[in-house]
């Protein structure tokens, strides 16, 4: 056999070979950036030239970035509950920050990471604040979800009192009235 009868046969059988081949199909990747009480005019991709924001910037330029959103609730765990499941907090239930019911995503709602999941996707989460939390059930259908608080979660006391700015300022002095002590 010659070497060009030889290459062509090979290339013959690659061609058959990958034509026979399953075909891998191409999705796109899905990353959702919230950022909690940001004002889009901050960010280089919305305008702002005195940004320092190039990583969200070269994100949007590639993807889908919005010019208008609207939230279905005023408070975060909430307007993540129904960014993550298309649904307003009367159908999603989580309706109320912290309390006796309401407070946590129902189980048996269906979210975005678990329709990803269930078409093959990798779900991940990363998050740096309590309101999005396991506590509210924000976690529900990601395979790896991380707050960057798990050490710390467990000290929370929620039946505290919200502290106006005023008193969380007082509250970093080491004799502050407003301090709870243990004793």
């Amino acid at each position: 056999m010659t070497p060009h009868l030889h290459a062509l046969l090979l290339t013959s059988l690659c061609a058959l070979w990958t034509s026979c081949a399953p075909q891998v199909e191409e999705r796109p990747n899905v990353l959702l950036i919230t950022l909690d009480t940001t004002r889009p005019d901050r960010l280089g991709c919305y305008g702002w030239e005195g940004a320092s924001t190039p990583s969200i910037d070269a994100i949007a330029d590639r993807g889908v970035r919005f010019e208008m959103a609207l939230s279905t609730a005023g408070i975060t765990p909430m307007a993540h509950a129904s960014i993550l499941t298309g649904l307003n907090p009367y159908n999603h239930g989580l309706r109320v920050f912290h309390g006796e019911a309401g407070h946590t995503l129902k189980g048996e709602i269906a979210t975005l990471p678990e329709a990803l999941s269930a078409v093959g996707y990798e779900t991940a989460g990363f998050v740096s604040a309590y309101p999005l939390s396991p506590y509210y059930g924000l976690d529900q259908g990601f395979e790896t979800y991380h707050t960057g608080i798990e050490a710390s979660q467990d000290q929370l006391d929620l039946t505290q009192p919200v502290r106006s700015l005023r008193e969380s300022v007082l509250l970093a002095e080491p004799n502050s009235r407003f301090q709870r002590r243990a004793d």
